[in-house]
């Protein structure tokens, strides 16, 4: 692992670590893995990210239904309630 250290520096103050980019392989088809090395040394994965944008998208798209029922619902509500005012005016004359 490279790490960026400047020239004025001793050795008791920390180095921080660059960039690393990975391609083991070949395993994923022509995509390249970029991971920044942190403390614990773990990296993170294109499977991780991969599966956080889903989640991601999975929780828009449950939030846009969630609002295109409610809208439904409204306009519906809004609907039967003219329907019923309407027989009323109609069975009250």
């Amino acid at each position: 692992m490279q790490t960026l250290q400047n020239e004025n520096t001793s050795d008791h103050e920390p180095t921080i670590p660059s960039p690393a980019v990975v391609n083991p392989n070949n395993y994923n088809y022509g995509q390249e893995v970029i991971s920044t090395p942190n403390p614990n040394n773990n990296r993170i994965s294109s499977q991780f990210l991969k599966d956080e944008i889903v989640q991601a998208i999975k929780q828009e798209i449950g939030q846009n239904l969630k609002n295109e029922i409610l809208q439904a619902k409204e306009f519906l509500h809004r609907v039967v309630t003219k329907f019923y005012n309407n027989l009323d005016q109609i069975y009250s004359s």
